[in-house]
């Protein structure tokens, strides 16, 4: 269907309310002491905060006592008064300056532990060699900090050793490897000192949540690290050079990357975080020509407080784009900022536009927004920037759209795409997502395990996009189930487990 104008391409994205593994955002520093930070929907198990100043970044893990939290980038002993505590919707910080100076603006991430994924744990030092084997899976990345006067290191299934959050500085006998239930120390002092308390942090490659690879520098200003399995909103990359490491959140806005040290943020490093991929500048803490960098990649599995249950964008006139997104459930909800980038280029507010939000309600809202400050053809990607009451900041993922002022066909970026429903195991209903590239027939079913069809949930003719289904397993037995999906040509098929 040709058409002189706009052409947008919507997506539609639905998100879940599932307790989160993995959240960031950022506030504002006040000064005073016991900030609470909240509104994450979950108590965290590890929280990294991390200044826009020449302050170190700090951890706090719940095996930590006390009021103390741990510089990742210095020798130093935990100390009070930075990250206090962590609480059942969020975590406190105390007035010191690495946590919370009025004024400052703060970056932070969270973790919540999860069997066979994130395990948070602690062990007494040998002075020797010794198996940790407490988490209970083969990890694929591990941070260890030490309560003596030690760097925190860290290390991934694809580091031959592990480094230092300080000055990069390796070392072979700290974490020296990873076992089937867990990982092996050294004699190093900042591993293992003997009679001296370890914390750990373990994760396991998870698909759709975390992922750890590897990439060569090129030297370029824009070199993108594809195919990371999911969309990240958290990276950490570590150079092989004695290169310090840095990191970088979703709620980082423009081309800046945190460091672990006690610098501010700079350009030119982990400059944005874009769809499967990732873009690293030319500065020699992440693309050295020659140099291999290591990389650890977190997704979301809530990225909003708010449940948006759409969010599209479609051309409106020869000039303009409307944006639109509906929310099923609002909580602490001060408003939305909308924000667009060009393909390459990284996200910023649109001018002047903000939406208020409806504070907390369960009351479905619609809200539209008509950008026509588009500034010529191409591929853009809009996003929301959720703002809470208490100043923290959650984003959407983007929807990718095509921009052209010529007669032209429409154009569906989609990828066909059958994804695991959640939760899963389920009791007595789950939601299945998929993504269709072309109009079409679509056929999703449910089949047990002896191919005998149970439910069938579509079947019916429907256009590209993203679509979520709710199955009521209500008057089935429990049991292990399949559900099937036909577009086309293309079909796929995965499991899930019924409990009662």
């Amino acid at each position: 269907m040709g058409r002189s104008g706009i052409v947008v391409v919507g997506l539609l994205i639905l998100f879940h309310l599932s307790e989160a593994q993995q959240l960031s955002g950022t506030y504002i520093g006040d000064g005073t002491i016991n900030r609470s930070i909240s509104g994450l929907g979950m108590q965290p198990d590890v929280v990294i905060v991390k200044v826009d100043a020449a302050f170190e970044a700090v951890l706090r893990s719940s095996t930590m006592v006390g009021k103390e939290s741990k510089r990742l980038a210095s020798e130093q002993s935990p100390k009070p008064d930075m990250i206090t505590s962590l609480d059942s919707d969020g975590f406190t910080v105390g007035a010191n300056p690495r946590a919370n100076e009025a004024g400052a603006a703060y970056y932070w991430v969270a973790f919540k532990a999860k069997p066979g994924e994130t395990a948070i744990g602690s062990y007494s030092g040998n002075g020797t060699v010794q198996t940790i084997s407490s988490p209970g899976f083969q990890p694929d990345y591990v941070i260890v900090l030490s309560d003596d006067k030690q760097f925190a290191v860290h290390r991934s299934s694809t580091m031959s050793v592990n480094y230092t959050f300080g000055s990069g500085a390796s070392s072979s006998n700290g974490i020296t490897g990873f076992t089937s239930t867990g990982f092996t120390v050294g004699s190093n002092d900042q591993v293992n000192k003997s009679g001296v308390l370890a914390h750990y942090v373990a994760w396991k490659n998870v698909g759709g949540k975390i992922g750890t690879g590897s990439y060569v520098g090129d030297g370029t200003s824009d070199h993108t690290i594809p195919n990371i399995g999911f969309d990240p909103k958290y990276v950490i990359a570590q150079g092989e050079a004695a290169t310090r490491p840095v990191h970088r959140t979703d709620s980082l806005v423009g081309d800046a990357t945190l460091e672990f040290e006690a610098n501010p943020n700079f350009a030119d490093g982990i400059k944005d975080l874009m769809v499967d991929a990732f873009k690293v500048g030319g500065s020699g803490l992440t693309n050295s020509t020659g140099v291999v960098y290591h990389w650890i990649a977190f997704g979301s599995d809530t990225p909003l407080p708010v449940q948006l249950s759409s969010f599209t964008v479609q051309a409106s006139s020869a000039s303009t784009a409307l944006v639109e997104w509906t929310t099923l459930s609002e909580v602490n909800n001060f408003g939305f900022y909308v924000q667009r980038k060009q393909e390459g280029g990284s996200f910023s507010d649109l001018s002047g536009v903000f939406i208020p939000g409806h504070g907390t309600t369960t009351v479905p809202q619609y809200y539209a927004h008509a950008d026509s400050t588009i500034p010529g053809s191409g591929m853009y990607y809009y996003r929301l920037r959720q703002v809470d009451f208490d100043g923290s900041q959650h984003f959407s993922d983007p929807v990718g759209v095509l921009v052209t002022t010529l007669s032209v066909e429409e154009i569906h970026p989609m990828e066909f795409r059958l994804a695991q429903n959640f939760p899963n195991p389920f009791n007595p209903s789950t939601t299945i997502e998929y993504t269709i590239s072309s109009s079409g027939k679509v056929l999703l079913r449910v089949f047990n395990l002896l191919g005998q069809e149970v439910a069938r949930l579509v079947d019916r003719e429907q256009s590209p996009g993203s679509y979520a289904i709710q199955w009521s397993a209500e008057n089935v037995p429990a049991g292990i189930y399949f559900y099937s999906l036909k577009a086309g040509s293309s079909s796929s098929t995965r499991r899930m487990v019924l409990l009662r």
